[in-house]
């Protein structure tokens, strides 16, 4: 009997020394990251989101020892390098760089090959860009007060530009309408390029742009920003209300920019990245790098960019349902 008892014990010792390797890689390997790093850009080299991504991702390597490389995937309006994400190992060595349009896309799109919540780890928000309405200067337009007296007044109501059907400036445009009461038509465009070349000669009165491409216009004095979709005025253009301000709480569409991972990431790889990107974004100098590419930086933990994407896919899909909005 005490053989035998002998005998167990040591075969139990070697089982369980044989499942503490895997335990521990259940549970996040401590030796994380070992190997580069890849951040899937699901949009062009060169637009907002990819020059964000990439200073951030300098700072990471520094940080956690290990290159992070960028993949830029763009194509269908983020979908493309965001389902490549979603059907990735969930091991922490491919992250997305995702921002509002991840939600948007669940919100308008009911054949995605991923949900956009369900299918994703959430790590950390990174900042935040104001999205604004802008007035051609010669259309007459100051303000919101202004804008609605005039709409109202015309026969066919005013245009709005978008980068198309169900994009942000479309949303907002929409939230906009609806709490305001006011007659806006809605002009979309195939991409954001062609729709600020007419709002700058003046082909359409009014366009909603994101902070990279509406703050140095508005600087410029070449379009006239009459309302911020925050919830706070933005440091960027300090001077501009938000439509919050001016009476119109519910027009809010905060132009977030985050990390994602795969879903079922490590809970222990997920606090080491968020860990690093609390410290990077919390520093001065690296957040007016970022101020100078028009983002603000802002980190978060991970329930609480779980929060916000959960909060923006609910009131969202519901305005495109209402309004009828589907994907081209």
């Amino acid at each position: 009997m005490k053989k035998d008892h002998a005998r167990r014990t040591v075969a139990g010792a070697l089982a369980l020394g044989l499942l503490l390797p895997f335990a521990s890689r259940a549970q996040g390997d401590t030796d994380y990251p070992s190997k580069p790093i890849k951040v899937v850009v699901p949009a062009p080299p060169g637009s907002a989101n990819d020059l964000l991504v990439r200073r951030i991702a300098d700072q990471l390597a520094l940080r956690l020892g290990q290159p992070f490389i960028i993949d830029n995937r763009p194509g269908a309006g983020a979908i493309i390098g965001t389902q490549a994400v979603a059907h990735s190992a969930p091991d922490g060595y491919t992250l997305l760089s995702a921002n509002v349009v991840h939600v948007i896309n669940g919100s308008i799109n009911g054949k995605l090959s991923y949900h956009p919540l369900r299918d994703f780890t959430p790590i950390s928000l990174v900042g935040y860009t104001p999205s604004v309405l802008l007035a051609y200067p010669g259309a007459g337009i100051v303000s919101i007060p202004d804008l609605i007296k005039k709409a109202n007044a015309s026969p066919d109501g005013m245009n709005y530009a978008s980068a198309g059907i169900g994009t942000a400036g479309n949303l907002a445009g929409e939230l906009f309408k609806r709490a305001a009461n006011v007659s806006l038509q809605h002009v979309p465009y195939r991409g954001i390029t062609q729709a600020i070349t007419d709002a700058l000669g003046g082909h359409v009165p009014l366009i909603y742009l994101f902070g990279p491409d509406a703050v140095p216009l508005a600087r410029a004095g070449k379009l006239v920003p009459l309302a911020v979709t925050a919830p706070k005025r933005s440091s960027l253009l300090p001077d501009t209300p938000t439509f919050a301000e001016l009476g119109f709480p519910s027009v809010e569409l905060t132009a977030w920019y985050g990390f994602l991972g795969p879903a079922q990431m490590p809970p222990a790889i997920t606090a080491k990245l968020n860990t690093a990107l609390q410290t990077i974004l919390k520093d001065p100098a690296f957040k007016q790098q970022l101020a100078d590419l028009m983002f603000e930086a802002q980190a978060s933990s991970p329930q609480e960019l779980e929060n916000l994407m959960a909060r923006d896919l609910e009131r969202l899909s519901r305005i495109a349902r209402d309004a009828g909005m589907r994907s081209e």
